[in-house]
């Protein structure tokens, strides 16, 4: 890769451009939100540098989180496991003429259905590592019963233990499954500590491709024509959707893809948007309309009339707020209807 390219790139991805001139250039480590290795997960001094030898190929170490210089690719492929960038490791292999790493389930290039099976195998042996049933108190501070969450697959790991040292999580936590729509097939693994304080909310002990996967779509099948689909924000609200006797899927975002979408069509012709009540929640309810319209679905936004968060609203309060968004389109309508 030619340097000026890949400080182009670094830029793009990193908000950040590496300086120097020489065989080596130098910029602040994008690890250090995601290791303790860095004091308080803060790259102080710039830390990494980055090289590209006589070939063309890129290397890149940290004096902080690195031991030895690392391909270029392979330190990127350790990155996505916290960022989920599957664009940043896309653009990087496409720069050196290189196919793109296996990073997740969908987001590798499999070869074969071997490496299919090994895939499955992979995630499934994380998932066996995490053997205690959710933190209870946790669990229910955010709205959602043990029932409810073992229904969704929410496993937890005791501290110390040997999976927690394993899979380099030093908190107590709990891990957050997705599913194809058979309900068993594990498409990726989100981790979430019980207290969080500085560094990342959230770890991925397998890559989760987040624009591939709607949360909660294995349960899609046994929706009907009547079922009100919600569409929200976070996994726990999701959750307490579920255990208050309504149905919804997460983006696990502020943003819906195009893929999400399409996928969604297949399964409902109408939507309620149920985000938080702050900007992220409005950035869903505002993007999500126009795109799920291109797909044949109508989104109805809740967002104006929320003032909590859906996670501590109960079924009758957001029912209200259906019932007064139908109100309206009806009246809309039929306002459009005499015009003619």
């Amino acid at each position: 890769m030619e340097r000026d390219k890949l400080k182009d790139l670094w830029e793009r991805h990193f908000g950040f451009r590496p300086k120097g001139s020489g065989k080596w250039l130098k910029c602040k480590c994008p690890m250090a939100p995601y290791t303790e290795a860095h004091s308080n997960n803060v790259d102080s001094s710039p830390s990494l540098t980055i090289s590209v030898d006589e070939e063309g190929i890129s290397f890149a170490r940290c004096y902080t989180c690195s031991e030895k210089p690392y391909p270029l690719l392979k330190f990127l492929d350790e990155l996505v496991r916290f960022t989920q960038a599957d664009s940043l490791i896309e653009d990087f292999a496409d720069s050196e003429n290189k196919e793109t790493p296996r990073i997740g389930l969908l987001g590798r290039k499999k070869e074969n259905k071997a490496e299919e099976a090994e895939d499955d195998k992979d995630y499934t042996e994380t998932l066996a590592q995490f053997k205690l049933p959710p933190n209870k108190q946790f669990i229910e501070s955010k709205g959602v019963d043990l029932a409810t969450a073992l229904k969704y697959g929410i496993r937890s790991n005791a501290e110390p233990a040997e999976c927690a040292i394993e899979l380099g999580i030093r908190r107590t936590g709990i891990l957050i499954p997705y599913f194809a729509l058979d309900g068993k097939t594990c498409v990726g693994i989100k981790y979430r500590p019980l207290v969080h304080t500085q560094g990342p909310k959230y770890w991925y002990p397998c890559p989760l491709s987040q624009t591939a996967h709607l949360y909660g779509s294995w349960f899609l099948p046994e929706i009907d024509e009547d079922t009100h689909v919600f569409l929200c924000e976070g996994e726990l609200d999701v959750m307490h959707l579920s255990m208050i006797g309504l149905f919804g899927i997460a983006c696990a975002g502020s943003s819906m893809s195009p893929l999400q979408a399409n996928f969604l069509s297949s399964f409902t012709e109408k939507v309620y948007a149920l985000p938080d009540p702050d900007g992220a929640g409005l950035k869903l309810a505002m993007q999500a309309k126009p795109l799920l319209a291109e797909y044949g679905v109508k989104c109805h936004s809740l967002h104006v009339l929320m003032t909590k968060d859906p996670k501590e609203m109960s079924k009758e309060e957001i029912m209200g707020l259906v019932s007064t968004v139908d109100s309206a389109q009806t009246f809309i309508r039929r306002g459009d209807s005499n015009d003619g």
